[in-house]
């Protein structure tokens, strides 16, 4: 039963800052949905999460998607790990911190660390910088991920037109360069 004075009195406490109080209020009166939004409001989120859970669970779902949504806006990558593995890399993608992406995906399985692998390094490519890109998959791995096949084909075609690179002192690049190429050969081969 929805009673259009409370709905007032609720909501000048809303607009107040008293989030908390408001919410109790929208309990009192069995307003449920009311009284989660009240408590995303004043992000109070164990409480919205303990009330959705306990009297409307399909409101569960809603508490977690403001969670993330909050999160994203707040550029709070960490605790959006815990939530959101995805969504906190893209995070640390867009703010440019390439090594916090790599690092906590390597936490997460090979799938996870190659997907970023392989957008920094095509990054790093179009930038110019493919002596990078190289030493990304010399410290990650180079799987033989057909994905990733230009990748691995853009760097060679790029080092080989490199002017800086035809002196002895290139020897290293030109030694990862082979022993990358000489990798994926043995994997595939391993494979088929």
């Amino acid at each position: 039963m929805k009673l259009a004075g409370w709905t007032l009195i609720s909501i000048s406490f809303s607009t107040a800052t008293r989030y908390n109080a408001a919410a109790q209020l929208y309990l009192g009166v069995e307003m449920v949905r009311e009284a989660v939004e009240a408590f995303i409001a004043g992000e109070e989120w164990s409480k919205a999460k303990k009330v959705a859970r306990e009297l409307e669970p399909r409101l569960e779902a809603f508490v977690d998607e403001q969670y993330k949504q909050s999160l994203r806006t707040k550029g709070n990558a960490k605790d959006l790990e815990d939530v959101d593995l995805i969504s906190a890399l893209d995070m640390y993608v867009e703010q440019g911190n390439w090594s916090k992406a790599i690092a906590t995906a390597s936490g997460h399985g090979p799938e996870v660390l190659h997907k970023y692998v392989a957008m920094h390094a095509t990054q790093l490519i179009r930038e110019g910088n493919p002596q990078s890109a190289l030493q990304l998959y010399t410290k990650h791995g180079a799987p033989p991920y057909q994905a990733n096949f230009n990748i691995y084909k853009r760097i060679g075609v790029d080092l080989f037109s490199a002017k800086q690179l035809d002196t002895g002192e290139a020897y290293s690049t030109w030694a990862e360069l082979r022993d990358l190429y000489l990798g994926l050969l043995e994997s595939l081969a391993e494979r088929y």
